[in-house]
């Protein structure tokens, strides 16, 4: 294949992967974010062009990659979010447990 790309016997396609940031999570904005762009290459001796199928198929496959990498960030931010409440509950439950402490002290004084 390097061979190919050296002498220039390549047919290349780029398709940016991209989503909307209304469907990302940690974005404020409406605007469309490309996460990356596919480049997609053929290498052979003929001249070629890419075939209306041939784009199409390819653009569908970079749509569900734009799905998926969504999808894992969402996961990443779920998983974020549940550590930080699990160490909140555990700070809750300690304070919890300091105040009972602290109030049967005070009841136990007064007697």
């Amino acid at each position: 294949m390097w061979r190919a790309l050296a002498t220039g016997l390549v047919c290349g396609l780029l398709i940016p992967v991209s989503a909307a940031d209304n469907e990302y999570p940690r974005c404020n904005c409406d605007e469309e974010r490309i996460w990356s762009v596919e480049n997609i290459l053929e290498c052979q001796i003929t001249d070629r062009s890419w075939t209306i199928e041939e784009v199409k198929i390819i653009e569908v496959v970079t749509d569900q990659i734009a799905v998926a990498i969504s999808h894992a960030a969402m996961l990443e931010d779920s998983q974020l979010m549940r550590d930080k409440l699990v160490e909140q509950n555990r700070a809750w439950q300690r304070a919890k447990k300091n105040g009972m402490r602290l109030a049967k002290r005070g009841t136990d004084s007064k007697k």
